[in-house]
C-alpha cells in the first residue's frame, strides 16, 4: 500500500474509467519520470528495438569423426539409452526444438479461415510437414532434456509450454495454443538402428483442435 496521494488519485481514476493495467502503468511511470516500455503495442514481427541473433557468438568447431565407429555396437539397441559424445548435439533441448514445430503456425490460421474441409485438411498438412524446413542442415541433434525440466516460449503470437515428465522412456508433454488453435501431446521418440536404416516411431497421438 503506497502513502502516495499521486498514486492513489491516478489509481481511482484509471479504475473509474475501465482502463487497463497496462496504460495505468506507463500513466504512472510517466508521472514519476520512470522510462517504461509499452509492452501491449510490441509486435515481434515488426519492431525493429527487439534485436535477435541470427547466429552463435562463437562459431563451432568442425570434428571430423566416423559415425560408423560410434554407431556399430548400436545396432538393434534403443538410441535414447546409448551415451553419446557431447560434441553431436547442438546447443538447445529437445523441448526448445520441439518449439520449433510452430514456426509456421500462421498456416493453422488460413485453415481457420477455411470453410472448404478439404482445403483445411491441405493447410493442416502442409503445417505437419513444415518442421522439415528447420532441419536442413542441421545435422547434430539437441540435448535430452532433465527429468521436470520446463520450457515456455510465449512472443511468437502462441503459448507453449513443454515439461520432461518421463525420463526413461524419454516422455515430453507439451501444449501450445493461441485464439485459433489448440495442440496437445505426450511425445515418446522411438530410435532404433537396425544397421542398413535408422527407425524413429512416435506411438502417441497429437491432438490438434481449430476454431
Amino acid at each position: 500500500v503506497s502513502n502516495d496521494e499521486s498514486y492513489v488519485n491516478v489509481v481511482d481514476t484509471y479504475n473509474s474509467n475501465n482502463y487497463s493495467g497496462d496504460e495505468m502503468l506507463i500513466t504512472l511511470c510517466n508521472k514519476k519520470n520512470i522510462k517504461c516500455i509499452p509492452l501491449h503495442n510490441i509486435d515481434i514481427y515488426k519492431d525493429d528495438k527487439i534485436k535477435r541473433r541470427k547466429k552463435l557468438p562463437s562459431p563451432r568447431t568442425e570434428i571430423k569423426i566416423s559415425l560408423w565407429s560410434l554407431l556399430k555396437d548400436c545396432i538393434g539397441k534403443d538410441l535414447s539409452r546409448i551415451t553419446m559424445p557431447i560434441y553431436l548435439n547442438e546447443p538447445s533441448s529437445f523441448l526448445q526444438r520441439l518449439s520449433e514445430d510452430f514456426q509456421y503456425i500462421y498456416l493453422l490460421k488460413y485453415a481457420s479461415n477455411e470453410m472448404n474441409s478439404l482445403s483445411r485438411l491441405a493447410f493442416v498438412t502442409v503445417f505437419t510437414i513444415s518442421p522439415f524446413a528447420s532441419v536442413i542442415g542441421r545435422t547434430y541433434k539437441a540435448f535430452n532434456p532433465l527429468l521436470g525440466e520446463t520450457y515456455e516460449l510465449t512472443h511468437r503470437k502462441f503459448n507453449f509450454i513443454a515439461e520432461q515428465v518421463v525420463h526413461h522412456p524419454p516422455i515430453t508433454a507439451y501444449h501450445c495454443h493461441n485464439e485459433y488453435m489448440e495442440n496437445f501431446a505426450s511425445i515418446i521418440v522411438n530410435v532404433r538402428i537396425t544397421g542398413t536404416s535408422v527407425e524413429v516411431t512416435i506411438p502417441e497421438l497429437i491432438w490438434l483442435f481449430i476454431t
